[in-house]
């Protein structure tokens, strides 16, 4: 296969002392053109993927955040332009309750696993709630929603 490519990866971080804001952003950009060989058959192949993460820490111990996804088309999977990722997040002294997208893994992966991995294409992420307290040895969790699951095959 013969393709060509760019990457380009920027993260941005600043902290308002003033307002106890903090914010931070990353962004990848991928392109790429060229041929994809199946067997004996070769086309033509372009893609053009945007992903941007914003995260913004209030006071009072939340954070806000959400991705902006324009991948159209993609290298592999659907095509999707808007907001792919949100959540609000509350954390305070072994408490955290995030309600919007999260991933988690409990019991090594072999009991849950949400995760995402984009050069697969595959992303099973909940949208939903996740709550955790944890008090000296004690650890409670909570997860609950909904998981999209699309096939791009």
């Amino acid at each position: 296969m013969k393709k060509e490519f760019a990457l380009l990866i920027i993260f941005i971080s600043f902290s308002t002392v003033q307002s106890q804001i903090r914010t931070s952003v990353s962004n990848l950009l991928r392109y790429g053109k060229g041929d994809q060989i199946l067997g004996n058959v070769s086309n033509d192949f372009e893609y053009f993927e945007n992903l941007t993460d914003v995260r913004i820490g209030l006071p009072q111990n939340i954070t806000v955040g959400f991705r902006y996804l324009y991948d159209d088309p993609p290298e592999v999977g659907i095509p999707f332009q808007g907001l792919s990722r949100r959540f609000v997040e509350y954390r305070n002294q072994g408490l955290s309750i995030r309600v919007g997208n999260s991933s988690q893994l409990y019991g090594r992966g072999l009991v849950l696993n949400l995760f995402e991995n984009r050069g697969l294409a595959y992303d099973t992420w909940v949208d939903g709630i996740k709550a955790s307290y944890k008090m000296n040895n004690l650890k409670a969790s909570l997860i609950a929603g909904t998981i999209e699951i699309s096939d791009s095959i």
